[in-house]
């Protein structure tokens, strides 16, 4: 190729790109000396949109012009920003300002574009991406699922070419995405469409409402739900301090969120946050056990593990995915840049399609048979599916998750390990003590096998219990442990009967 290629990674928060020189050279892309670009967009009066640090600044002015995360509007048409702005707008004017600044610094032209989606977008939701493609003047772009692309960044450093899949853990600013990659195939995806590094901040918030709230509830209230624009200032003031702290105590043991209105300094820690971020790192890490399944792969997987997408940088995410999945997570130095290097990787390695010669830019992404319409926003997360052949435009997943299910394994693996063995020594001492007494009367007998049943069930539950603590899955977990608390039980029973003849 003679011309450059630029790979776009339009994220929930921030926006990577990365440019590949005709002599084969990758580099990132800076916006302003930064390799980040904030996705916020601005309207001004007269119409026209500022984005990434221009529309952060515009808003302290007039903070009700300022949508802050176009990505998570991709299902809304449109939004109210002053005036009403379609959303394929808000897409295109950050598309416009990766191409120009990519036309800066380089000597070419770009003649090639890629534009990366998460692996469950459907054709409506692509279809978005190529008409702001089109309003931005780039050419007709190549689509490229987000985990292929993480998948070729990081194949040279591991052994899938041996055989081995990828399994590519993205925990971005709006939502979660994990997927089991091999051969330039998704062989199974899941994901949350409410977990991302957007929802630790809201927890982060609603800590500080409930620990401060008593001091003056009039100011938390304005700072919750705030009425006007001096309100709104105080509210993107307060969201950015918890959103620095966060990312600060990636590093550091201690730091503190500034809360607008109060004037209050509250201290934050490492163990704070991994306590209040918790159950949702436990959430991405049931829905990587259920991609998993779907891909046949049992705990511990023989796959490599690499984490990307920018929230993945918190100790607590290796940590819990190291416990639950008994594989060591590769965390790569800069996460947020792994799918945009990627893509380019992957254009050049041909595994994307080619546009045909003379084919119109107008032209519709090619649509996969069968597959299922966009999750609205706000859906419930959907069920792991298995992909098809193509790595480009892999089928969203199915609405509908079996929520008995998933409370059952909740219930389960909330029981610790210590709890479960206490649980068997005490059914073990129950037992032991029924014998002794077994020899007052024949009905003591009767009375001890049934508190020995009793004990029986306890003794299953534990196992099943101990056994998704694990890393078993719920369906492989079930007769195993019925097989324990059935043996428990004869055993027992022969020996209340011997004792009691």
């Amino acid at each position: 190729m003679t011309d450059a290629t630029l790979a776009i990674d339009l994220g929930t928060s921030n926006t990577v790109a990365a440019l590949r020189r005709p002599d084969g050279r990758i580099e990132q892309l800076l916006f302003d000396g930064s390799p980040v670009l904030p996705s916020a967009v601005f309207a001004q009066d007269a119409g026209t949109l500022l984005v990434g640090r221009d529309a952060l600044h515009a808003a302290g002015a007039a903070p009700e012009r300022l949508e802050p995360n176009p990505k998570l509007r991709i299902d809304d048409g449109s939004v109210l920003l002053g005036a009403e702005v379609d959303v394929p707008e808000l897409f295109a004017a950050v598309l416009r300002r990766a191409a120009e600044d990519a036309d800066r610094s380089t000597p070419g032209d770009v003649g090639t574009v890629v534009l990366t989606h998460p692996a469950a977008w459907g054709t409506r939701r692509r279809q978005v991406l190529v008409h702001a493609a089109q309003r931005a003047g780039l050419p007709e772009p190549h689509l490229l699922a987000e985990p292929i692309a993480a998948a070729h960044r990081h194949r040279p450093d591991s052994a899938a070419g041996s055989g081995v899949p990828l399994i590519v853990y993205d925990l971005g600013g709006g939502t979660h995405d994990v997927s089991v990659v091999h051969a330039d195939r998704v062989l199974a995806s899941d994901g949350l469409p409410d977990t991302g590094g957007l929802d630790i901040d809201a927890a982060i918030l609603a800590h500080l409402d409930a620990t401060y709230r008593h001091r003056d509830p009039d100011a938390w209230t304005r700072l919750r739900q705030p009425a006007s624009a001096a309100d709104q200032r105080h509210q993107r003031q307060l969201l950015d301090q918890v959103r620095t702290a966060k990312e600060l105590l990636s590093r550091s043991a201690q730091t503190f969120v500034h809360v607008p209105l109060l004037d209050l300094d509250a201290p934050l820690g490492r163990e704070q946050l991994d306590a209040i971020a918790q159950p949702l790192i436990d959430r991405t890490v049931r829905a990587t056990r259920a991609a998993l399944a779907t891909a046949g792969l049992e705990v511990p997987p023989r796959a490599a593990l690499y984490l990307t997408g920018g929230a993945s940088r918190m100790p607590l995410v290796a940590s819990t995915l190291h416990r639950a999945l008994r594989i060591p997570p590769i965390v790569t130095e800069q996460p947020e840049f792994a799918v945009a290097h990627g893509a380019l990787l992957a254009v050049h390695a041909g595994a994307p399609h080619r546009r045909p010669a003379g084919r119109p830019a107008t032209a519709r992404p090619t649509p996969v048979p069968g597959e299922a319409s966009d999750r609205p926003t706000g859906a419930p997360a959907p069920q792991a599916t298995a992909a098809p052949d193509s790595p480009f435009h892999p089928p969203p997943r199915t609405d509908g998750q079996d929520d008995g299910q998933d409370t059952r394994r909740d219930d389960a693996e909330g029981l610790s390990v210590p709890v479960g063995v206490l649980v068997l020594a005490g059914g073990l001492f129950l037992t032991f003590m029924l014998v002794y007494a077994a020899d007052l009367a024949w009905w003591a007998t009767i009375l001890c096998c049934l508190f020995n049943l009793l004990s029986a069930g306890i003794v299953w539950i534990a196992a099943w219990a101990l056994m998704l603590r694990f890393g078993r899955d719920e369906a492989r977990s079930m007769r195993p442990a019925a097989v324990v608390a059935v043996g428990y039980y004869v055993v027992t029973t022969i020996a209340l009967l011997v004792r009691a003849s």
